[in-house]
């Protein structure tokens, strides 16, 4: 079952539970998400001055479009995530790292890991129950470490993605109980010993209404301090110089109950 709940979260903007995906968007859309964009042509450039790559890093909002990135975002998200790319030359070297959360990456060149590209590694699909299982300990890291060849310019078609992991499972707890709307009487009616569908139908807030905020996770009782995370994002050039730049993201919920991701570039 939570392997099951994982795969929705993670590859839902993609390949894996496009139905539960669907919700989703339906939700966001139904609630007026917004996004903000701020410095798209934000370029890095080291104190040192012998950093001898040009490099930015970009955020992507919730419309997922290269016109809606920057180095600040605020959106709606009822799954917290972040994407980000990284766009320069003479790249040898990018590691990842977050303190409290989880990463992940999509690599649409096909030259890092099988686990960045194919789906088959990290999920497999049981005939028996004619469902996907998706395995989170193959898909998500603490760190993400690539290397590139010299021929190599791509670097804009590698992903990167921070999953709020943790808190989802935080959210899970308690017969999903931290989900808005899930349980309520007096807003879902609730059928007599719901499925396990049921459940995850219904704490993605699909039960016809289209109240805001249903299906959001809300942070109450949650520690504050994890509600927010740092990723450190180094890169070394192909001559071994580095640099590092990070991204502090926050977790809230807005006064319509819904849940908010804002992430910025720290300069």
């Amino acid at each position: 079952m939570k392997r099951r709940i994982l795969s929705i979260m993670n590859e839902g903007k993609r390949k894996i539970g496009l139905f539960i995906a669907g919700i989703l968007l339906a939700v966001v859309i139904g609630a007026g998400f917004y996004c903000k964009a701020v410095n798209p042509a934000d370029t890095l450039t080291p104190s040192s001055g012998k950093f001898n790559a040009a490099v930015s890093i970009k955020m992507a909002g919730m419309e997922n479009t290269r016109e809606n990135t920057g180095t600040s975002v605020r959106y709606v998200d009822p799954r917290p995530s972040l994407e980000f790319y990284i766009e320069g030359e003479n790249i040898a070297k990018i590691d990842i790292s977050c303190e409290n959360e989880y990463l992940a990456a999509i690599d649409w060149t096909k030259t890092q890991h099988r686990k960045y590209w194919d789906v088959n590694y990290y999920q497999t699909f049981d005939e028996e129950t004619q469902a996907s299982v998706f395995y989170p300990d193959k898909y998500f890291d603490k760190t993400i470490s690539l290397s590139f060849n010299e021929d190599f310019t791509d670097y804009q078609n590698i992903w990167y993605r921070w999953h709020a992991l943790n808190l989802y499972e935080w959210a899970l707890e308690n017969n999903y109980s931290r989900f808005f709307g899930y349980g309520s009487g007096q807003k879902i009616k609730m059928p007599d010993n719901p499925t396990e569908d049921q459940k995850l139908m219904l704490a993605a807030g699909n039960d016809g209404s289209g109240l805001t905020g249903l299906g959001h996770i809300q942070l109450s009782g949650y520690p504050d301090e994890l509600t927010k995370d740092r990723i450190t994002v180094k890169i070394t050039d192909r001559t071994g110089n580095t640099i590092t730049k990070l991204i502090n993201v926050k977790i809230s919920n807005n006064e319509f109950n819904e849940t908010v991701v804002t992430a910025y570039l720290e300069n």
